[in-house]
């Protein structure tokens, strides 16, 4: 399941995790957007310093 660390450089008490099967991340026009199989749910200005990182990658598939 993608998951990813939100975090703003006013430290941890600002950081958000976002995590969903259908959530994708895109880049476009200095925007970071998350979107689901709603559509968009989280955007991010480049303006705002925000540090986006993959978090699930450690994952082992079941089975």
């Amino acid at each position: 399941m993608p998951a990813f660390l939100i975090r703003y450089p006013k430290g941890e008490d600002e950081s958000i995790v976002a995590q969903d099967d259908p959530l994708t991340l895109t880049v476009d026009h200095g925007w970071a957007v998350f979107t689901d199989d709603q559509g968009p749910c989280i955007a991010l200005s480049a303006m705002s310093g925000a540090v986006i990182t993959r978090i699930d990658q450690g994952e082992h598939p079941e089975g």
